[in-house]
């Protein structure tokens, strides 16, 4: 294979910038852009860093450089790394230089997919990487590290193992003849087999639910009449001023979105446009995309102005509001005429001031309780990424599918090929089976120096 260089580092002015060649040639094209006035003994002690000098002729610098031989390498290929002092123009510089010398400038995820193809990484663990590099709270994080130290992986070869040996009492069943007595205890063991597989990859199957939290956050939309104070509420939760406020109503008329990290776990607020009847057509636009925002958000925040009574239709409304998703938000409650929302019976509510910024921890508070974000344990297994779902819903499919089998008399062949099916699912998922094209579209997400 080609021998590919990439910055390993973002191109910008920092402390260190570092530039990381793969392949056979690496060695030799890095010794070109190295100065020849002292031996160059990095080259051989791997792992070893040489402080040594970066010349472009004439132009010189010192870098550390470090050598790690094939296959004990991130890519499993000879690699080169060069610790230069960090700045874009001497980083693109050096690499311009290396690929005159015979490097071609890598392509995005490369460097990881070289190491998938070469068996230093699953494809699973590709992904978990990608997730660290993008995780934005501890939460995803802490899933993408599990993902990334092969925990699943050690999972799903688990589960490929116990299908190995069910296939291997059917084998044993085709290749001899048994009398019904012997044959029967075997499909009977290969069901059991099955179906307590079943119930763990179920188990691992409804964790998706908390892993879409984890990945994507918890969307949480901010909704209610014109001038409840929807903008001064995100304002106070971003502690910044994001959203426009005005006495003016109908001054938001798209959706302003906001994230924060909030104990852990990334909320995403939408400040929607006030609900009314209006003749404005921008604002109706606005309007529209409220409902949409309401239908589609894990949680939602109806805030009500505590100053004003509820008239019926609008109360009618919040009554008619999804319980296990709602909060409603009374706010102004630093103001007199206080109104407590009794009418409001089968909603959790929250009393704050967006204005001066009171109770906003205990409403953030509620907000996790209502998604119940307390449930998630960082210590087990949470399927976060929506292919890895499709293929564990798939393998379970045939699981299933074989337990009809059994029960139906059908031929050992066909449950055999049923179960080789199941195996196939599974290992899609690390790699191990799997078209080129998804292959090519996980590492196509990654950064090009990785």
């Amino acid at each position: 294979m080609e021998t590919i260089v990439a910055a390993a580092t973002p191109l910008s002015n920092g402390g260190v910038s570092i530039i990381r060649i793969s392949g056979d040639k690496a060695c030799e094209i890095a010794r070109k852009v190295l100065s020849d006035n002292k031996p160059l003994t990095f080259l051989n002690e791997p792992r070893k860093m040489q402080l040594v000098n970066v010349n472009l002729n004439g132009l010189t610098d010192k870098c550390l450089a470090v050598y790690f031989k094939s296959p004990f390498s991130f890519t499993g290929e000879d690699i080169v790394e060069l610790h230069l002092h960090g700045g874009a123009k001497l980083t693109l510089k050096v690499l311009n230089k290396l690929i005159e010398y015979g490097a071609r400038e890598a392509e995005a995820g490369e460097f990881s997919k070289r190491a998938f193809l070469n068996g230093k990484i699953s494809l699973d663990e590709a992904e978990g990487i990608i997730d660290i590099i993008n995780a934005e709270s501890d939460s995803q994080l802490e899933a993408a590290s599990r993902l990334s130290s092969g925990e699943f992986f050690d999972f799903v070869k688990a589960s490929q193992n116990i299908l190995l040996e069910a296939l291997a009492n059917l084998d044993v069943l085709i290749d001899y003849d048994f009398d019904d007595e012997i044959g029967g205890a075997t499909l009977k063991k290969v069901y059991d087999k099955v179906t307590n597989l079943k119930t763990k990859l179920f188990s691992t199957l409804n964790s998706y639910e908390q892993g879409k939290l984890i990945k994507a956050g918890l969307n949480v939309a901010i909704i209610g009449a014109t001038n409840a104070g929807k903008s001064s509420l995100l304002n106070a939760i971003a502690k910044s001023d994001v959203a426009i406020v005005s006495n003016i109503a109908g001054t938001t008329r798209d959706v302003v979105k906001e994230s924060i990290v909030y104990k852990g776990v990334k909320l995403n607020f939408l400040d929607t446009a006030g609900l009314r009847t209006t003749s404005d057509v921008i604002e109706k636009m606005g309007i529209d995309k409220s409902y949409k925002a309401l239908e589609t958000s894990d949680i939602i925040l109806y805030l009500v102005d505590s100053t004003k009574p509820l008239d019926k239709t609008e109360l009618e409304y919040i009554n008619s509001l999804e319980s296990k998703r709602t909060i409603v938000v009374l706010n102004k409650i630093d103001e007199k005429l206080l109104e407590k929302g009794t009418q409001i019976t089968k909603l959790d509510k929250c009393e704050v001031s967006a204005k001066d910024k009171l109770n906003i921890d205990y409403l953030l508070n509620k907000i996790l309780e209502k998604a119940k974000v307390e449930t998630i344990s960082n210590k087990a297994l949470i399927l976060t990424n929506e292919r890895h779902y499709k293929l564990v819903k798939k393998a379970i499919e045939h699981l299933k599918e074989v337990e009809t089998l059994i029960n139906s008399n059908e031929t050992i062949e066909l449950i055999s090929f049923t179960l080789q099916s199941a195996y196939n699912a599974l290992g899609e998922i690390t790699g191990e089976v799997g078209a080129d094209k998804i292959i090519d579209k996980i590492f196509s997400d990654f950064c090009v120096g990785k």
